[in-house]
């Protein structure tokens, strides 16, 4: 497969990255306490995988313990859950199987999402979740 066009030149994509990654405005967002677990659990992804640099892993980690904070502070009953992804003990396959060995492969898994209808984010904000729901282990 070639490579694609890139709409800009390599020195514009430079210029515009250094900007940005310079620029430490504050930046306001509003997040509902579901959208900020999905970007925890994504920013935990992100640091686990092996291509990302231990700089990147130590900063990204740093946004995401930010996040962290605001949902155990609503949900202190989350903050064990939470603490599991950023823990390989707790790896898990495709499967839902924990990972016995101590192979440096990427693998993910969202625990704590439950099942929902479909990969569409509309479905799964819509979804019913039963709080009553029980979780039986294997």
């Amino acid at each position: 497969m070639a490579n694609p066009q890139m709409p800009i030149s390599e020195d514009e994509y430079m210029k515009i990255t250094g900007q940005v990654m310079r620029d430490k405005s504050p930046l306001t967002v509003s997040l509902s306490i579901m959208e900020a677990w999905v970007l925890v659990s994504n920013l935990q992804l992100a640091h686990r995988h092996p291509g990302t640099s231990d700089a990147m892993k130590e900063y990204v980690q740093t946004i995401a313990k930010r996040f962290e904070a605001a949902i155990v502070e609503i949900h202190p009953e989350a903050e064990p859950l939470i603490e599991m992804g950023w823990n390989p003990q707790f790896d898990v396959d495709e499967n839902g199987d924990f990972i016995e060995d101590d192979e440096p492969e990427f693998h993910f898994f969202s625990f704590g999402l439950g099942d929902y209808p479909s990969e569409d984010l509309e479905d799964f904000e819509e979804a019913e979740w039963d709080d009553d729901e029980e979780w039986e282990d294997g």
